[in-house]
């Protein structure tokens, strides 16, 4: 347990009465101020981290996570929690890193692998991708976004039969997924095109 000034820990609970009520700026501030008469004040770190997060300020949300690895050690919240933050920059690479460490030091969990196969096909690494939606879809066999993810995976590796079963499922699992149906659509129109043009070169013939 960490020994806190009172004072500190006052702030920091200021803070997250303003987080709850989404006032990020005004949580930023409070929790600035338990920092600044607590250093080591960990929970005031990752905390600051996720209003810095839910202002978009990514950067910074990514410094005060990397504070809190270095003064508590490795903590699978906080892996995680700044891979979101690298996702969110752009930064596919490191958030993987982050994502993967998390998922050594927790129990297998089914949203961590899907998280960590959509920063892969962000990068470009589609097999990856495929491999991780897999994996999440081991331990959550009905989750619709999953197969939606991994449906997209395989369209991007042409792999269209099996894109097209995954967007399938998606839909019998969620009828509303939107999206789902918007990415069936254009790939039931690319096979249409596909198997005409293979129709058009046979007539030629």
């Amino acid at each position: 347990m960490e020994t806190l000034p009172p004072e500190a820990f006052h702030y920091r609970e200021l803070g997250d009465d303003s987080f709850r009520e989404q006032d990020y700026v005004g949580a930023v501030g409070h929790y600035d101020r338990a920092i600044q008469i607590a250093p080591d004040y960990i929970l005031a770190y990752e905390n600051r981290g996720l209003a810095h997060y839910e202002l978009r300020q990514f950067e910074r949300a990514i410094v005060d996570y990397a504070a809190c690895l270095e003064l508590a050690g490795e903590r699978a919240s906080v892996y995680w929690k700044r891979a979101l933050a690298y996702y969110k920059s752009a930064q596919f690479d490191q958030a993987i890193a982050d994502y993967t460490k998390a998922i050594e030091l927790e129990a297998p969990e089914s949203w961590l692998y899907h998280v960590r196969g959509l920063a892969y096909f962000k990068k470009g690494d589609y097999q990856s991708a495929v491999a991780d939606h897999c994996r999440s879809l081991e331990l959550d066999p009905h989750n619709a976004f999953v197969y939606h993810s991994r449906g997209r995976a395989y369209a991007a590796l042409h792999d269209y039969e099996r894109a097209l079963s995954d967007f399938n499922k998606a839909i019998e699992s969620t009828p509303e997924f939107a999206m789902a149906h918007e990415d069936r659509a254009r790939l039931l129109e690319i096979l249409r095109r596909s198997s005409e043009n293979i129709d058009s070169l046979f007539k030629k013939v």
